[in-house]
């Protein structure tokens, strides 16, 4: 049975993280087939996500100087919105210092 996981990945400087290249292997192994995306928050991260971000099915980009910062509230309202609309079936995120 096909599973739709969705990835929350962190940009490091000019680049995805390199725990966003982890996720997306995990991702893979768990859809069994399903698609996998990515969610991918900051300022200045647009063209990040659509020249690196490679790999993914899907990628939701919510650039905004608002999440320029780490600020759990802003979010988790952005990814509330990913999820309630794709209703993936897994939310896979990294332990990093970024607090998510």
């Amino acid at each position: 049975m096909a599973t739709n996981v969705l990835c929350i990945v962190e940009r490091a400087g000019a680049a995805l993280d390199d725990g966003a290249w982890e996720l997306l292997g995990a991702g893979r192994t768990l859809a069994d087939g399903g698609r996998v995306g990515a969610v991918l928050l900051g300022e200045g991260v647009g063209g990040l996500a659509h020249e690196r971000a490679g790999g993914f099915d899907d990628v939701w980009v919510f650039d905004d100087a608002r999440l320029a910062d780490w600020d759990g509230l802003a979010y988790g309202r952005a990814v509330a919105a990913v999820v309630e609309r794709e209703k993936p079936d897994l939310i896979l995120a990294a332990h990093t210092n970024l607090g998510i």
